[in-house]
């Protein structure tokens, strides 16, 4: 992709008749978020039963990057999963209409922090018992598969 942005870039700034092309600097990147296939769907029948199917949302594919994509890079099975804080009728407006409500990086996110907390902590709370209940069979399964998916590619 970096090498797509320098020709593009190079390209529209000769056609520019620019004297000196400009310089993209890779600076700081991280590899996207995966999770676990096995382990994702262990964890959202753990999550059903805490906070409510009704609750638990798989939100589609997308390209977010965080540094615990380096654990995962490490073999360590993966389950990244967010918390939704809005207001259930802010949302429905903002659904309603169309428009999208601040995430958490802005400065006018706004959760309704007491329910919001309260489901975080009970579905944090029951995927780490859940995990630290794991056999070791299936923990080894599931780390087999990570780390034979990693070999493969």
């Amino acid at each position: 992709m970096l090498a797509a942005i320098n020709r593009i870039l190079n390209g529209e700034a000769e056609a520019a008749g620019v004297t000196k092309l400009p310089e993209v600097v890779d600076y700081e990147n991280t590899d996207s978020v995966y999770n676990d296939p096995a382990l994702a769907q262990k964890m959202t029948a753990v999550l059903d039963s805490a906070i409510g199917k009704n609750n638990v949302k798989e939100i589609p594919l997308n390209m977010a990057s965080e540094d615990f994509s380096y654990f995962v890079a490490q073999g360590i099975p993966g389950f990244y999963f967010s918390l939704g804080g809005a207001n259930p009728q802010k949302y429905d407006q903002a659904k309603a209409s169309g428009e999208a409500l601040p995430s958490n990086h802005s400065s006018l996110f706004a959760p309704d922090a007491e329910p919001a907390l309260h489901t975080g902590i009970t579905a944090e709370v029951t995927v780490l018992r859940s995990l630290f209940n794991i056999s070791p069979t299936e923990l080894k399964q599931l780390t087999a598969s990570k780390l034979d998916t990693q070999h493969s590619e």
